[in-house]
């Protein structure tokens, strides 16, 4: 929760009647400043880096694999890997929180590669297939992992926004009128 620090400091005795008069005075309780910080990320956009970045190579690379049966090159497979090793993460990079994308890397590969030393063994001349469930917890694992971090890539943005709040100083100046008369309230949060 993001806290925020007002102070406000009255400057007595200036006439502003001219200014409160043509609507430029600003009632008390509202926000100084409503210009945006330089900086901030979009939840949204976090979450189409992480979305189409995932999608878009996925799909393409599932095509080319599967649209024949089979595939004389390799690349399909690699930008199908690719896709998903790295895709949901774009998100988390675009917030500038690269802790989250890489966890979320590694534990798409640890996942990818249980499932390789399954289908590995499965592909040997043993009939006995012992390591079917490290394919289905490495599927779990991995489907999971996907789906989490393209779904909290707008929290990552989120939290790089609160971060940059608080760390963004603001000062203004705001016209007031009360039993004092006229005068200038200084207000600069933190």
């Amino acid at each position: 929760m993001r806290h925020r620090h007002v102070v406000r400091i009255l400057v007595a005795g200036i006439s502003l009647v001219p200014l409160i008069a043509h609507g430029q005075g600003q009632p008390d309780g509202v926000p100084i400043s409503t210009t945006e910080i330089p900086g901030l990320k979009s939840g949204m956009t976090a979450f189409l880096w992480s979305f189409l970045g995932t999608a878009v190579p996925a799909g393409a690379g599932a095509y080319d694999v599967f649209r024949s049966g089979s595939s004389d090159s390799i690349v399909p497979g690699i930008v199908l890997v690719a896709a998903l090793l790295f895709g949901p993460s774009l998100g988390h990079f675009y917030a500038d929180r690269p802790g989250p994308a890489l966890v979320g890397i590694g534990i798409r590969t640890v996942a990818g590669l249980g499932v390789a030393v399954a289908a590995a063994e499965q592909l040997g001349e043993g009939t006995d297939y012992q390591l079917e469930w490290l394919a289905v917890a490495g599927a779990v694992l991995g489907g999971a992992s996907l789906v989490w971090d393209i779904a909290r890539a707008p929290h990552s943005a989120g939290v790089h926004n609160d971060q940059l709040r608080q760390s963004h100083m603001t000062i203004g100046v705001t016209p007031s009128s009360g039993a004092a008369g006229f005068g200038l309230y200084a207000e600069v949060s933190f």
